[in-house]
């Protein structure tokens, strides 16, 4: 099903890093591949070990997130993943960012259901919200969505996970699509760039 905030999302972040100086590269819609994301973050992580890890990086995506029926073993029943213009399961993201320099300022920030996060979450203003929200789950395998998941096995020791990881809710939660004054957002951006106060970084909001 069709969200309304994603692009407003990318857009969002993007302008927030071009306020920065960073340099920005969108992928919207249709650009929005799974293809593409790993062309660009695979020349990003080649660049980030020719420049030792002396390097910003900061990744965003808001789309469905999803489960799917784990094959290779390394976790209990389902991984998780996000659906782009097709499935891209956790194990393979993960292998993308093993890629960068481990000494790499490097942000992920997710905003899709079940994305998985030890960060609260934040509580939406319904007076902001107009109250309309809309999860950002989509169906791929017939996996009841009341399906019980069981305590999924640690892949990555968190002393091995280098990057900063933002998700909109843990991997048995939904991340929403809501309106926030008209405008639809993802609950989780909206509020993440609330934060971002003038200067302030992203590593200080996840501190």
């Amino acid at each position: 099903s069709p969200l309304s905030g994603c692009v407003n999302d990318a857009n969002d972040i993007a302008d927030r890093l071009e306020a920065d100086k960073w340099q920005v590269i969108r992928l919207l819609n249709s650009e929005a591949t799974v293809e593409n994301c790993n062309r660009v973050l695979t020349d990003y992580a080649a660049f980030s070990r020719e420049m030792d890890g002396i390097m910003k990086s900061f990744w965003s995506n808001s789309s469905h997130g999803t489960d799917y029926i784990d094959i290779n073993g390394d976790e209990s029943e389902y991984d998780e993943a996000i659906y782009l213009d097709q499935v891209w399961i956790d194990d393979a993201i993960c292998k993308l960012l093993q890629k960068f320099h481990p000494k790499t300022d490097l942000g992920v920030l997710f905003d899709s259901c079940f994305s998985k996060t030890a960060t609260r979450s934040e509580i939406i203003d319904l007076s902001a919200s107009e109250g309309v929200l809309k999860p950002r789950y989509i169906s791929i395998m017939p996996i009841p969505i009341t399906a019980v998941r069981r305590k999924r096995i640690a892949r990555l020791p968190l002393s091995e996970m280098f990057w900063y990881h933002y998700a909109g809710c843990g991997d048995y939660e939904y991340s929403y699509d809501a309106m926030f004054y008209g405008r639809p957002n993802g609950a989780m951006t909206y509020f993440f760039l609330k934060s971002l106060s003038d200067g302030c970084e992203h590593k200080q909001v996840y501190d």
